[in-house]
């Protein structure tokens, strides 16, 4: 069983911004309607930020101590990390773009991203229980928070090109 320290994890996090946001961008070119071309370009912009933001708090974090135990009798976080990292939960490796083709409609893009949003919030409730810090609990906090409000957003959004 592999051990993932803060570092390894916040790596992940910014990888998984890193390939919302890219897919947001690439979705926004293949859709002609102006305002959910404008709402792709939107989600994207928030996920560089949350991937700058786990970015800082990889800085934060070099200097103190990250190998810190965590409360964790059964393994079930560092096993929840090897799902993750062994692609059983989400695969980091694979590229989102790949999904992207042009015969995808508006609503099948947004159903990607919805599934890539429900997949982050999953990974960041996992993050949290290993972030040692106040400070950094709350910001992971937040971002779960702009990630569900993300959900809320793409599924209005599905429901409402349904209609």
């Amino acid at each position: 069983m592999s051990t993932y320290n803060a570092d390894e994890v916040l790596a992940m996090a910014q990888r998984i911004e890193h390939n919302g946001a890219r897919y947001y961008s690439k979705a926004a070119t293949m859709v002609h309607e102006p305002k959910l071309r404008e709402l792709l370009n939107e989600l994207s912009r928030w996920e560089v930020a949350h991937e700058e933001l786990f970015g800082q708090m990889r800085e934060e974090f070099q200097n103190k101590k990250l190998e810190e135990p965590v409360y964790d009798p059964d393994d079930e976080v560092a096993q929840y990390l090897q799902a993750i990292a062994d692609g059983h939960v989400f695969d980091l490796r694979s590229d989102p773009l790949e999904q992207i083709t042009q015969k995808q409609t508006p609503v099948d893009l947004l159903t990607y991203a919805l599934k890539m949003e429900k997949d982050s919030v999953i990974f960041y409730l996992g993050l949290k229980n290993i972030v040692q810090t106040k400070a950094g609990k709350d910001k992971v906090q937040e971002v779960i928070v702009e990630e569900m409000k993300h959900i809320t957003f793409l599924s209005g959004e599905i429901s409402a090109i349904k209609k």
